[in-house]
């Protein structure tokens, strides 16, 4: 109607509003012909303001898909041709397109307060939904930082201010934060029943993205349970529904979901064809963090299946990205496992030079019992029966 009658502003505008709608049902590929419509409109109509929040718009699907290259490039080149008076709702968007983004490359120290700013700028502008897919990341990024208890304080308001008859999907997010939290304290029978309430929810609200998301997490904590069975159905599922509404991102997760699975059933081969799929598919969108982890695992799924050579190379580029980004478990794992692939080589020099005497409860104790086992394996090889023994009794504990 808006375009019979001319007034192509708000034909832009309604185009940008459709284009939420397919985001929030996870339908990307419509929501991106949507917002390539509010673009054409707003270029039509000549408002630089309309134009630059189009291409926000775009920018915030490759978000969503976790295409981070797409998204970084858009959002940067909005930053340039910002004008001298940008629009309220233009500094909205782009402030929370950045902050997503930072988020999204694992960045969470620097973007827990630029967060709490950005949720007042949306709660200002009476946009309660965008605000609390806001905080729902900002509870994301104080559980990374080790603030749970803030983070608790955020979703349990939530939880207490939201009708789930009114407002299912964002009960959904909460309660899936929530279970993220249980599952860091162990809790995880509480944890799997909140996330199969939280699927359930995003199901009803049609949102499949949120959906094959929660599908994802349940499947983990199946794993981190040891219900192996459980886990391989959920992977199942996770992969069927994320090629189902095309969505990239959770496809690799789904990957490595398989990669994971098939390690614990001793796939070896699986779970190598899996886990590289899922790191040039996380690396391609530009998942900074996804590809570390996925990374790591690859390196195990090597190793167990006996490509030496492969794990040897692969180990110090683990280990350099992990301190890069900053995450020392992951890189003292990927030391220990490339240890672990020079000894299986028959290199005991090289091996030796990774292991390293780290007192228990410094590291975190999956971390910490690799690195002991390690230092067994090396003193039995070098016949040295007292580190044999340390080493023993410090893994146990």
């Amino acid at each position: 109607c808006f375009e019979k009658a001319g007034d192509l502003y708000h034909a832009a505008a309604a185009y940008g509003y459709i284009g939420d709608l397919h985001r929030e049902a996870g339908e990307f590929e419509e929501a991106k012909k949507a917002f390539e419509r509010f673009r054409a409109l707003a270029a039509k109509w000549g408002d630089r303001n309309l134009i630059q929040i189009a291409e926000l718009a775009d920018a915030w699907v490759s978000l969503d898909i976790g295409d981070l290259t797409h998204a970084s490039r858009l959002i940067t080149e909005v930053g340039k041709e910002l004008t001298g008076a940008p629009s309220r709702r233009l500094r909205r968007y782009l402030a929370a397109a950045r902050v997503m983004l930072e988020a999204g490359r694992g960045k969470h120290a620097e973007v827990i307060e630029p967060l709490g700013r950005v949720i007042e700028m949306w709660v200002g502008a009476g946009q309660h939904g965008i605000a609390d897919m806001m905080r729902a990341q900002q509870v994301r990024s104080l559980v990374a930082m080790g603030q749970v208890t803030e983070a608790r304080d955020i979703v349990d308001q939530a939880l207490k201010r939201l009708d789930p008859k009114i407002a299912g999907p964002r009960v959904a997010m909460f309660l899936r934060e929530s279970a993220l939290i249980r599952l860091r304290q162990k809790d995880t029978k509480t944890a799997m029943n909140e996330l199969s309430k939280a699927r359930k929810l995003f199901a009803k609200g049609g949102n499949r993205r949120e959906e094959v998301l929660t599908l994802h997490r349940l499947a983990h904590a199946a794993l981190d349970e040891g219900d192996v069975v459980q886990a391989t159905k959920r992977a199942k599922e996770v992969l069927t529904l994320a090629k189902e509404i095309g969505h990239d991102r959770a496809i690799a997760l789904a990957r490595e979901l398989e990669s994971r699975v098939a390690l614990v059933h001793g796939e070896v081969e699986e779970a190598v064809e899996a886990g590289k799929d899922s790191m040039v598919s996380l690396r391609k969108l530009g998942d900074d963090l996804g590809t570390l982890h996925v990374s790591e695992l690859l390196l195990r799924a090597y190793i167990a299946a006996g490509d030496l050579s492969n794990a040897i190379r692969l180990g110090p580029r683990v280990g350099a990205h992990a301190e890069r980004v900053g995450i020392r478990e992951v890189r003292i794992r990927a030391i220990v496992l490339t240890g672990i692939a020079l000894l299986r080589k028959g290199n005991v020099d090289a091996a030796q030079r990774c292991f390293r005497e780290i007192p228990t409860g410094v590291l975190n104790p999956v971390t910490g019992a690799l690195m002991w086992r390690l230092g067994e394996a090396l003193a039995v090889i070098g016949q040295n029966d007292e580190l044999r023994g340390r080493c023993r009794s410090n893994w146990v504990i």
